[in-house]
């Protein structure tokens, strides 16, 4: 599966994920919130193994995966 995700700032979007699948976030532009890992700027890319059932993503501090 691929998704795009526009977020308008300050905005964050929850994206379901099976925990035996391996999910990756690219960035494309400003930069994103992933909780627990260090904020990701443009051109940045973050991958996530069996971490959770979901991705939390937001273009503010306070996401996670869980």
């Amino acid at each position: 599966m691929i998704a795009r995700v526009a977020l308008d700032a300050g905005s964050a979007i929850r994206l379901p994920v099976e925990p035996a699948l391996t999910a990756g976030v690219c960035v494309v532009a400003r930069e994103v919130d992933l909780g627990g890992r260090p904020e990701l700027e443009v051109g940045a890319t973050a991958v996530f193994a069996n971490d959770g059932e979901a991705m939390m993503i937001s273009s503010d501090h306070g996401g996670k995966r869980g």
